[in-house]
């Protein structure tokens, strides 16, 4: 059985930013305006129902409210799956995107990104790490991607998340992303910072030193 599981990061970070026509969907959301946080300045956003707040780098390139485009992408990506994993993917909020560079059409800068739902009635009563998990065992099919380690417990400035690496090896490219799942008021949340093999260490650590407990 499929869950929807939290999916669209994973998809369009990976694939890129190829333009397509939207389509034409009835979307239900399910993170309600109320609980999808302000940008308090131009580049700080805060939301007190997922209990975080992120800080964008002042040099990069920032997309906030990204929701609709990134569901109409994701549903693009999985257009042969079944209704339940589009169902889960069309509940998603993304309340940003943010690029080292501008992103265009084919190129797929490092970019990090933030990804909410209610927590779907499947996983009532799991831990954010055997969430990762059954991340793991979905997306197990695909050939390309290996999690090269374990899920382990983190803090990122005072915000308690399970870690996981996806690697992706496709046409000679290997990009990797990692996943930041936590559980908060009733909200499951992944974070991901998505970057190519090689890329600066200085880059990862302020994108994990961007957010962090509100």
């Amino acid at each position: 059985m499929r869950y929807g599981i939290i999916i669209v990061v994973f998809i369009i970070s990976l694939v890129g930013c190829e333009k397509s026509e939207p389509l034409k969907l009835e979307r239900a959301d399910k993170v309600e305006p109320e609980d999808r946080g302000n940008w308090v300045s131009e580049k700080r956003y805060e939301n007190a129902s997922f209990g975080i707040s992120f800080e964008a780098p002042a040099d990069w390139v920032l997309k906030k409210d990204t929701g609709s485009e990134a569901v109409e992408r994701a549903l693009k990506a999985v257009k042969n799956a079944d209704e339940a994993v589009k169902l889960g993917i069309a509940s998603k909020h993304n309340p940003f995107w943010v690029y080292k560079e501008e992103p265009s059409r084919g190129s797929n800068p490092m970019n990090a990104s933030l990804q909410a739902e209610p927590i779907p009635v499947a996983f009532k009563g799991w831990t954010s790490a055997q969430i990762a998990m059954k991340q793991r065992e979905e997306l197990a099919a695909i050939s390309y991607i290996t999690y090269p380690s374990p899920v382990e417990e983190v803090s990122l400035n005072g915000l308690k998340m399970s870690k996981q690496i996806l690697r992706s090896e496709k046409s000679g490219e290997v990009k990797f992303q990692q996943q930041y799942f936590t559980l908060s008021n009733g909200f499951l949340i992944i974070y991901g910072i998505t970057y190519p093999e090689g890329a600066d260490e200085v880059d990862i650590d302020m994108l994990e030193k961007a957010i962090g407990i509100l």
